[in-house]
C-alpha cells in the first residue's frame, strides 16, 4: 500500500474531532505559507533595469499629500518627489533655486514677494499646471479656517496671497521675515481634482494615497500591508526641469529592523539605520556608511506659566540636575544650544548634582521624612513631563529617574495624535520633552516669541520676555549672514540664561548605499527627504551593471 494510500486510511479512521483539528492546523499552515511567500515576493529587489534604485527604510506611509507631510519622515520623502512647490532647495549647493515659478522678486522692505511662474508645466495626468492651482493651493486650502495642519497654517497667519497677473502671485506679510522664503518650498496641488472636497476632510480624501503631482516622479503603485509599504515610482517623461538618468525608484518601508535587515542583500539603498543595524551592515563590503546629522533637536520645555516653573532659579536648579550624558544613546549626540553645538564644558550647561540640592536649599525646599523636596510651605515639588507615545522610554525613564533622585516626584504622560496637541495648545503640562527639526533655516521665532502661545503656536515653554521677543524679530529681519549669526548667539546666551528650554540632543542617522552608486554628499542634508533629491541626480556607475553577485548570491533586481 501506498504512503498516500495509508494516510488516507488513517484519516477516515480519525475520530470527527480530530479530522477537524487536522484540517483547522493544515489550514492555518497553508495560510501562513502563503503569507510568508507573499512577503518574500514583494520584499524582493526590483527590475532587472539598471535605471531602478531600491531602499529600504523602517516606518508607514500616512499620506501622499504634501500639505499634511509636515507630520511623517516618510511622507516627506515621497512627496518631495512627487510634486513640486514655487521655489525647491538645492541639498548640494545649499540654496533655494527656482522650481514651478521661473523668477521672483523681494520688495526692499521684505513684506512683499512676487513670483512668477513658467508657463511649461503639466500635472501627471497631463493637464496644465497654472497660476489657478497655485492660488488654491495657499489661499484655497492652507489659509482655508478648516485647514488640518497647524504647522503649515501658522507659517501663512497674517500673510495675503494675492494674484497678481496672469501668471504672477504676490505673498505680503506684515512684518519682514528672512526666514520667509524656505516655506514656498510646500507641494503645489491640483485644483482639477481637489476643487470640489471638503477642505476639513482633505487629509483622509483618496488623493492620499493616489496623488497627481507635477513633481520629478509620478506615483505608478502604492501597496500598504501589515508587514510594510511598497511604493514604486517611475520619472516624469514630462517633467520641465533636468530630468533624472535613473527611471525607477522603489522603496519598501518595512515596520520593524530585523524585517529591514533580512532583506539587505536585495535593497541599493538602506535608510534612517539603527547603530544596531549599522554595525551589521558595515560588515557588507558592498556598502559604503554615510553619517549625517540634520537642523533636529531634542529638548526640555519648561512651562513658565506653572507658578513654580516660572521662576527660573527654579529652572536653574532642575536644569543642573540633568545629566545629559546619560540621555544619550549611540545613535545620538549632546547639544547645549540653538546652534546645535556642545559646550560640555561650560559650566552653565554642568551637571552639578550638588549645585541643583544647594540651589533649592536656597529656595527654601528641604527633604522630607518620605525623601520628597517640599517648599518651606510643606508643598510637595510634583511635576508631569508630557511626551509623545513614540518617545524612546529610556529618554523619560532616565529624566524621571535624575529628578526623583533630587525628591521631585515626576509623572509621565505618554500622548499620541490629537489627545498630545490638545495638550500642546491648552499647556496642560509642567515639563515637555519633544524633538523637533528646523528644517532649511534656524528661524527660533515660532519656539520663543511671546506671540506663539497658544493653540495654533510653537512657543512650548510659553515664555514671554521683550529680549527674546526683540531679538526673534531682529533674527528674521537681518538679511546679512554674518550678522545673523551674531544675533542667534546672543538670543542663544539669552536662552542660557532664562532656560525655558534645555536642548539635549540631535540624533545622528546612518545611510548606507551601494558603492555602485556615485559618492554621496552626505553633509548636504537637512532633511531626509534631501537624500533621495540628490540621488535623483546622481547616476549609476556605468562600467557595472547593479545586477552582479553578492555576499548572499545573485543581487537579483528582479521584481
Amino acid at each position: 500500500m501506498s504512503d498516500w494510500k495509508r494516510l488516507k486510511a488513517l484519516f477516515i479512521k480519525m475520530p470527527l474531532f480530530e479530522k477537524s483539528a487536522l484540517v483547522f492546523l493544515l489550514t492555518i499552515l497553508i495560510a501562513a505559507l502563503a503569507h510568508l511567500t507573499y512577503t518574500l515576493f514583494s520584499f524582493t529587489n526590483v527590475n532587472k533595469d539598471e535605471q531602478t534604485y531600491t531602499e529600504g527604510f523602517i516606518g508607514r506611509v500616512a499620506t501622499l499629500n504634501p500639505l499634511y507631510s509636515d507630520f511623517n519622515d516618510v511622507d516627506r520623502d515621497l512627496t518631495e518627489l512627487i510634486f513640486s512647490g514655487l521655489i525647491k532647495y538645492d541639498p548640494v549647493e545649499r540654496n533655494f533655486v527656482p522650481d514651478l515659478a521661473k523668477k521672483w522678486e523681494r520688495s526692499k522692505n521684505g513684506l512683499t514677494y512676487v513670483f512668477t511662474l513658467r508657463d511649461d508645466v503639466k500635472w501627471h495626468d497631463g493637464e496644465p499646471l497654472t497660476i489657478d492651482d497655485v492660488i488654491f493651493t495657499y489661499k484655497g486650502v492652507i489659509k482655508n479656517p478648516d485647514f488640518r495642519n497647524p504647522i503649515l497654517k501658522n507659517t501663512f497667519v497674517g500673510v495675503d496671497v494675492d494674484r497678481t497677473g496672469d501668471n504672477t502671485i504676490t505673498f505680503t506679510l506684515t512684518k519682514p521675515n528672512s526666514y520667509f522664503i524656505s516655506n514656498l518650498t510646500t507641494g503645489i496641488v491640483p485644483q482639477h481634482i481637489l476643487t470640489d472636497i471638503p477642505i476639513a476632510t482633505l487629509d483622509s480624501n483618496q488623493f492620499s494615497t493616489n496623488p497627481i503631482g507635477s513633481g520629478p516622479y509620478n506615483l505608478v503603485s502604492l501597496k500598504r500591508g501589515e508587514d510594510g509599504d511598497i511604493v514604486e515610482l517611475h520619472k516624469n517623461e514630462s517633467y520641465y526641469d533636468t530630468t533624472s538618468p535613473i527611471e525607477n525608484l522603489k522603496i519598501f518601508v518595512f515596520r520593524t529592523e530585523r524585517e529591514l535587515l533580512l532583506k539587505k542583500e536585495t535593497l541599493l539603498g538602506l535608510s534612517k539605520l539603527a547603530e544596531s543595524a549599522k554595525s551589521i551592515i558595515s560588515n557588507i563590503e558592498r556598502f559604503a556608511i554615510n553619517q549625517y546629522t540634520l537642523n533636529q533637536f531634542t529638548a526640555i520645555y519648561f512651562n513658565t506659566e506653572n507658578p513654580l516653573l516660572k521662576e527660573k532659579s527654579i529652572r536653574t536648579a532642575l536644569t543642573s540636575a540633568i545629566n545629559k550624558e546619560k540621555l544619550l544613546t549611540s545613535d545620538s549626540m549632546r547639544i547645549d544650544t540653538i546652534n546645535l553645538e556642545n559646550k560640555k564644558d561650560d559650566p552653565a550647561f554642568a551637571f552639578d548634582f550638588e549645585k541643583s540640592k544647594n540651589g533649592f536649599k536656597e529656595l527654601e525646599f528641604r527633604v522630607d521624612e518620605k525623601n520628597k523636596l517640599v517648599s518651606n510651605k510643606g508643598v510637595p515639588l510634583e511635576l508631569t513631563v508630557l511626551a509623545l507615545e513614540k518617545t524612546p522610554i529610556h529618554l523619560t525613564d532616565e529624566i524621571k529617574r535624575q529628578w526623583e533622585e533630587l525628591g521631585v516626584k515626576v509623572t509621565i504622560d505618554r500622548q499620541e495624535g490629537p489627545k498630545f496637541a490638545s495638550y500642546l495648545g491648552e499647556g496642560r503640562y509642567d515639563v515637555l520633552l519633544i524633538r523637533q527639526n528646523l528644517g532649511y533655516n534656524r528661524d527660533m521665532y515660532p519656539l520663543i516669541h511671546s506671540s506663539q502661545i497658544g493653540s495654533s503656536g510653537l512657543n512650548f515653554s510659553r515664555f514671554k520676555s521683550f529680549g527674546t521677543d526683540g531679538l526673534t524679530e531682529a533674527i528674521r529681519k537681518e538679511t546679512f549672514p554674518k550678522d545673523k549669526e551674531k544675533l542667534l548667539s546672543q538670543l542663544s546666551d539669552l536662552i542660557k540664561e532664562e532656560k525655558p528650554i534645555v536642548f539635549i540632543s540631535t540624533p545622528i542617522y546612518t545611510y548606507a548605499l551601494d558603492k555602485k552608486i556615485q559618492p554621496f554628499p552626505d553633509a548636504s542634508l537637512d532633511f531626509h527627504s534631501d537624500r533621495l533629491t540628490i540621488l535623483s541626480g546622481l547616476d549609476f556607475v556605468k562600467s557595472e551593471t547593479l545586477a552582479e553577485n553578492s555576499a548572499s548570491g545573485k543581487l537579483s533586481i528582479a521584481n
